[in-house]
């Protein structure tokens, strides 16, 4: 629980781990308990799903905390904020862009694409959000940052998807009722 804003845990059957978002500056206590609960020692990726301050406030954090991380994921660009400017400082030597058609090693078994973007805008950081569709044992998970619902979702056929973690905080413009027929 990182309040106003988006973390994630994903961690692979061979114990690979990713760190999707962190949530804002000072989320970094509730995410290292998550991390702890979790059995989750060494973090083996990160994943910004946007440059908004509330989904990479408190990255710079963590990574000081691990070291070992060996890519910090994120769609490219810039921005303006204290936020961005405390996780360049520590993502860069470990960051790697991602474009749609992009796959991740999450492990054996898993397939982990990323939908979206092909190339990032600078009108809107929402609509440059990541969206990655990860499948494992016949389970397919959706997460897309803050993809609002008038651009990204517009071109997205994710396919069927089992688990869909709202984009966008489950706000009124995240998901249109014809985005959500195409992933039920």
């Amino acid at each position: 629980d990182v309040g106003q804003g988006d973390a994630l845990l994903l961690v692979g059957p061979d114990g690979t781990s990713m760190l999707v978002d962190s949530g804002k500056s000072g989320s970094d206590d509730a995410i290292e308990h998550a991390l702890w609960q979790a059995g989750v020692e060494r973090l083996d990726y990160t994943l910004l799903s946007h440059l908004h301050a509330d989904h990479l406030g408190a990255m710079d954090e963590i990574l000081a905390g691990h070291t070992e991380v060996e890519r910090c994921y994120d769609a490219g660009g810039t921005a303006t904020s204290n936020a961005f400017s405390d996780y360049l400082a520590e993502a860069s030597a470990c960051r790697s862009t991602l474009r749609s058609g992009d796959q991740l090693d999450l492990g054996p078994g898993v397939e982990a694409l990323v939908l979206h973007p092909g190339t990032p805008s600078d009108s809107d950081e929402n609509a440059n959000s990541l969206v990655l569709r990860v499948t494992f044992a016949g389970v397919t998970l959706l997460l897309g940052g803050d993809c609002p619902e008038d651009d990204c979702e517009e071109r997205l056929d994710p396919g069927a998807i089992d688990i869909y973690k709202v984009h966008h905080h489950g706000s009124a413009t995240s998901s249109s009722q014809a985005f959500l027929d195409r992933i039920r």
